[in-house]
């Protein structure tokens, strides 16, 4: 071909024709020495070029690079948000993986590599491992905010000229035992007005020394704090922005509720605050003294407060003392107390406003254990306390919760108990308003009284509804009994069922729906049961419905509880670490005890 015609030839043309010419070569110097080695290096390096574009066309038609640049990018940065392995909580300490990434993204292709390095925003996330990568990320990361986690090294020297753009730092200290040394305040005194959270697990805790202020520095932008191991120390400092705020671990040498005291101290000091979270408050399991200072903190822009690994009688000080609107989520769990009696309760543990908003109350009371969960449409409370010493039941607290915990617009309880007194101690306080009623009966503890007629948790139940002195619970229309009992007859005590029914049609009060929740190993007695339903039937005005298998069905807080802006800066526990511990439709166990 002559220049012009191979100018203007089709690009499978010029192929044929370069292999033509490798084939005329080879018969043109068969007789003659090869090329020189520069000049084969020259040709080879020119069909890679070839290659090299043919492929950058047939990866242009793939479907993944005909996505839009910025499209791609977006993905990218969803993809290293997801697989980010740093310090971002302090319940977990997780390392990063070996290759970040953005780095590994450069390696895919050409136009993948010129997508990452011309986004600064992708390589702000740095997990310190070696100083080439140190180097690399803050070059490409151009004047764009940094996220720093770091182990024994000081920020300052480590970033040197950059860390007046360090936007987050998590510092987590190493645990060796030949140094067990508490954690230096002079390592954050450095200028880094752009410093939005900090996070800082120390192994050995804080020093206990003069100095009270987490930094000398200036900290007024910082919105999201975490500390762990604060032991007997507590920052002074006044976070006018702070949103976020994450404690464990404190422990007063005043004795029971004086780190209580401590805290409070430190949220007079966070007007802005939005999100708490207090883990091992004061330390200690066996403290029940109320606190003694009458010091409040005002929080009134307060959304969730999280309280966990306590003693009882120290979160609801804790609570008491602070000043909320009546829109907050509470989650009180893990919480210990050495018996029933001995929990201190304050006399307004929650704003009235707060518990006006319930409309649903449920309620386990086993053994040491008690959980209770109240939640409305914008606000929740769960509370869940083990007594650590002998306690057989919490009938005596459940007699004073209207005093303790009143709600007057509950109109849903669901009780899960194996003592006959609880369902009437709750409908005494809950009658006026209750439209639904669910009891669960735990069948391995009812089984020692299902021979006596007059005991047992169903036959209280029966007797509290059809009770004048209570008034019946006059506008209850849907009752629910459960049972995980393979054979439902002998719990669930049809004849006294019916009795119950026909005495508040009497009275002009009946139901109007009535489900009986059984286990899934009780099929061949549903015909049977079902024949006993029958003088249930006149006395209910709806459906009478039976549900096999459907008793005692996991299920955990309601969506009112879901908070996710708490999670902005650091992971919470999943669903499956905080739930209430409730049936687990395993037969009769409850899981947890």
């Amino acid at each position: 071909m002559s220049k012009l015609s191979l100018d203007a030839a089709p690009f499978p043309a010029i192929v044929a024709a370069l292999e033509l010419s490798c084939k005329r070569d080879k018969q043109a110097r068969r007789n003659t020495p090869y090329r020189s080695y520069e000049e084969l290096h020259q040709m080879e390096a020119a069909i890679h070029s070839a290659l090299s574009t043919t492929r950058s066309r047939m990866n242009a038609l793939l479907l993944v690079n005909r996505i839009p640049p910025e499209l791609l990018l977006y993905i990218f940065e969803l993809a290293c948000d997801s697989c980010y392995d740093g310090y971002v909580s302090f319940r977990h300490r997780r390392k990063t993986c070996r290759r970040p990434l953005p780095l590994s993204l450069t390696y895919v292709c050409r136009r993948w590599r010129d997508i990452a390095l011309s986004a600064p925003t992708l390589w702000t996330r740095i997990d310190v491992q070696n100083d080439h990568l140190l180097g690399l990320f803050l070059a490409r990361s151009d004047t764009a905010a940094l996220s720093l986690h770091i182990g024994d090294e000081n920020p300052d020297v480590l970033l040197g000229a950059h860390v007046e753009r360090l936007k987050r730092l998590d510092i987590t200290t190493s645990a060796s035992s030949s140094a067990p040394t508490t954690f230096d305040l002079a390592r954050l005194h450095f200028n880094s007005p752009a410093l939005e959270c900090l996070t800082i697990l120390p192994h050995h805790g804080f020093s206990t020394d003069n100095n009270t202020f987490l930094s000398q520095t200036q900290v007024l932008n910082l919105k999201a704090l975490a500390l762990d191991q604060l032991g007997e120390w507590i920052p002074g400092n006044i976070y006018p922005c702070l949103t976020h705020l994450c404690l464990s671990c404190i422990v007063s040498p005043a004795g029971p509720s004086g780190g209580v005291v401590r805290l409070i101290t430190l949220l007079i000091n966070t007007p802005a605050l939005r999100y708490l979270e207090v883990m091992g408050l004061n330390g200690g399991k066996y403290a029940p003294a109320p606190m003694t200072s009458k010091a409040r903190a005002s929080l009134p822009f307060l959304r969730a407060l999280t309280c966990s690994k306590n003693y009882a009688s120290d979160a609801f000080c804790l609570l008491s003392a602070l000043e909320f609107p009546p829109s907050v989520v509470i989650r009180l769990y893990d919480l210990w107390s050495l018996t029933a009696d001995s929990i201190s309760w304050p006399s307004a543990l929650l704003p009235d406003g707060m518990l006006q908003s319930f409309t649903h109350l449920d309620i386990r009371a086993v053994g040491r254990e008690l959980e209770l969960t109240m939640d409305g449409r914008t606000a929740g409370f769960w509370l869940q306390v083990r007594a650590e010493g002998y306690q057989e039941e919490w009938l005596d607290w459940l007699m004073q919760l209207g005093t303790i915990l009143p709600v007057p617009a509950v109109r849903s309880l669901r009780v899960t108990t194996n003592h006959r007194g609880v369902v009437p101690a709750l409908l005494c306080q809950l009658h006026a308003s209750l439209v639904k009623l669910t009891v669960i009966v735990i069948v391995g503890e009812e089984r020692s009284s299902i021979s006596d007629s007059d005991k047992g948790v169903l036959p209280g139940a029966y007797a509290a509804l059809a009770s004048e002195e209570l008034s019946a619970c006059p506008q209850l229309e849907t009752l629910k009994l459960e049972t995980a009992c393979s054979d439902p007859t002998s719990v669930l005590r049809t004849s006294a069922l019916a009795a119950m029914a026909s005495a508040r049609m009497e009275k002009g009060r009946p139901l109007k729906t009535l489900v009986i929740a059984t286990g899934p190993l009780c099929t061949h007695f549903v015909d049977g049961f079902s024949r006993e339903l029958v003088q249930v039937l006149p006395y209910i005005t709806g459906a009478v419905e039976v549900r096999t298998g459907a008793a005692c069905e996991s299920f955990g807080l309601s969506d009112t509880f879901d908070v996710p802006e708490a999670d902005q800066w650091w992971d919470s526990e999943s669903s499956e670490d905080i739930r209430p511990r409730l049936w687990k439709g395993m037969g009769p166990h409850l899981a947890g005890l």
